[in-house]
């Protein structure tokens, strides 16, 4: 976020930083490798990416509530957390 700063507003940089964000969990849901191919699944992708590109404004957020990264360290770490229990526990019962 910082090296997006000087060039861009701080705006226009979180913007920028939360969409980086979003398109590299592309390959956790909607890019696919299957019989030797990739496969984009291109809604899945956009709503994938669109989720995380909100996460990624929300984390921002975290950072500059407590002035700190460890703010938004540990709201992606709650994320993920939650994530992985309703995956896990109420999506493949």
């Amino acid at each position: 976020h910082k090296s997006f700063e000087p060039r861009f507003k701080k705006n226009v940089a979180t913007l920028i930083d939360s969409l980086a964000f979003g398109f590299t969990h592309l390959a956790h849901f909607g890019l696919l490798y299957r019989n030797g191919n990739w496969h984009l699944m291109l809604v899945p992708a956009v709503l994938w990416i669109l989720l995380i590109f909100i996460s990624g404004l929300l984390f921002n957020f975290c950072k500059i509530k407590t002035g700190s990264i460890a703010g938004a360290i540990l709201s992606h770490a709650a994320f993920n957390l939650v994530m992985n229990y309703f995956i896990f526990f109420h999506l493949l019962r």
